[in-house]
């Protein structure tokens, strides 16, 4: 009898065990919870939205999910966001490799001098990244710092450095637009500053500016030009040490918890990106979206 007793007991016991599986996968595990249901908005592949209850998450890490076996893109909805754009990019192969291989949020500025410029930006294009090319121009130790033959110039005539602006687009023909390094002069003259804004407006191209230097200026020069803008809140690693870039990741954070949105700016150099490899993968359990610098694609440069 006591056996049966026991028997009778752990069959009981057996099917509470069975109950509770079946209970958690309907009515849970078919449902993405509240945290990542603030996070992320899923968006069929021709853009009409599905029900967030409709998905079963594969990895919230990578941002995919599946819905009827069918591939679905991901728009980050975190009320707090943070845009990486890495510059300077092509000159290095195996840094240029790693960058390549970034989340495809992480924009991708290349180099009018590097070797593949056309290539490499065609890549970063195809993987998903945001385009830019760098337009180097005249810094303000130019006599000491020659920043190559496609250096927009103070000296030069309109029409030289509107044949170096092509010649860079030529080269980065796939770019949604440029993006000059701070410290420079040649912009600090409202009528090149004009003349620049103007190029970018009347070609569709965005404009991803020095940041608080640049400003305070553009709203002011761009208002009745129109140009899409943006700019650069944090330089990650004005000082390239592992510390100093760690610091900077969280200046950046700050700001954008302040604002709901922050844009950093990073070079190529091997602790820049091992540091911002980990930073990336740290972002989810703090609540921040890695959040692109331009959607839709990249556009061919006409000229």
């Amino acid at each position: 009898m006591v056996r049966g007793r026991v028997v009778h007991f752990l069959m009981l016991f057996l099917l509470c065990v069975l109950a509770s599986v079946l209970f958690y996968d309907l009515f849970c595990t078919h449902d993405i919870g509240k945290s990542e249901e603030l996070q992320y908005i899923i968006v069929d592949i021709d853009g009409a939205s599905i029900s967030a209850k409709s998905g079963i998450a594969i990895s919230i890490e990578d941002k995919r999910f599946i819905d009827n076996k069918k591939d679905v893109l991901i728009k980050s909805t975190a009320a707090v966001n943070v845009t990486i754009a890495v510059t300077d990019v092509g000159h290095i192969k195996d840094l240029t490799e790693q960058v390549l291989l970034l989340p495809k949020e992480v924009a991708v500025i290349i180099s009018p001098y590097a070797l593949e410029a056309e290539q490499i930006a065609k890549r970063a294009a195809a993987s998903g990244h945001t385009v830019l090319a760098w337009i180097p121009t005249e810094p303000t130790n130019y006599k000491f710092n020659d920043s190559g033959p496609y250096t927009l110039l103070t000296g030069f005539s309109e029409a030289k450095n509107l044949a170096n602006i092509n010649a860079i687009f030529g080269k980065v023909n796939v770019a949604s637009g440029a993006y000059i390094r701070p410290n420079d002069v040649y912009l600090d003259d409202d009528a090149r500053f004009n003349f620049f804004l103007k190029y970018m407006k009347a070609h569709e191209l965005f404009f991803l500016c020095d940041g608080v230097k640049d400003m305070k200026r553009i709203q002011t020069v761009n208002g009745t030009i129109g140009a899409n803008y943006k700019c650069v809140d944090v330089q990650i690693d004005i000082d390239a040490t592992a510390e100093s870039i760690r610091s900077h990741f969280l200046q950046l954070e700050e700001y954008a918890k302040k604002n709901g949105e922050a844009i950093g700016i990073i070079r190529p150099y091997t602790v820049s990106i091992e540091e911002l490899q980990r930073w990336i993968v740290s972002l989810d359990a703090k609540g921040i979206g890695l959040k692109p610098l331009l959607t839709g694609p990249n556009s061919v440069f006409k000229l």
